[in-house]
């Protein structure tokens, strides 16, 4: 049997390999949705789909263990009010979690501009807001 010497070249083409058949395979075993397929309105609406009220939110962020630390992070808190948001990240052939954050970063950078550009627009309330 000859010796085979296994060098950072050899792992590269074995990475790129693997990640090409997960990428092909990605959107046949999708999570959800092919954020590709949807248009700007689309994944705006199902980026902010609740699955919850926000009233059982806060519940959720006062929620503390018995020495006093949070019972959720943040991030557990966000997936379980806004589940679909993970899945679109996953969608779409993104095998990578570096992918999945980059993709989720630049969506959320996206709908704060948008609803910063719809709050622009809202007149202001005559009686002054009170």
């Amino acid at each position: 049997m000859a010796d085979q010497q296994v060098n950072a070249e050899f792992l590269e083409g074995l990475y790129q390999t693997i990640r090409k058949q997960a990428s092909g395979m990605a959107p046949k075993f999708s999570p959800g949705y092919d954020s590709a397929e949807l248009d700007g309105d689309e994944l705006e609406t199902v980026w902010n789909r609740r699955a919850m009220p926000i009233e059982q939110e806060w519940a959720l962020h006062r929620a503390v263990k018995e020495d006093g630390t949070p019972l959720y992070s943040r991030r557990q808190i966000g997936l379980m009010v806004f589940p679909d948001r993970e899945k679109l990240a996953k969608s779409g052939g993104r095998v990578e979690p570096h992918e999945w954050i980059s993709w989720t970063n630049q969506t959320a950078r996206r709908m704060a501009q948008r609803r910063a550009e719809r709050a622009a627009l809202m007149p202001e309330p005559l009686d002054g807001g009170y």
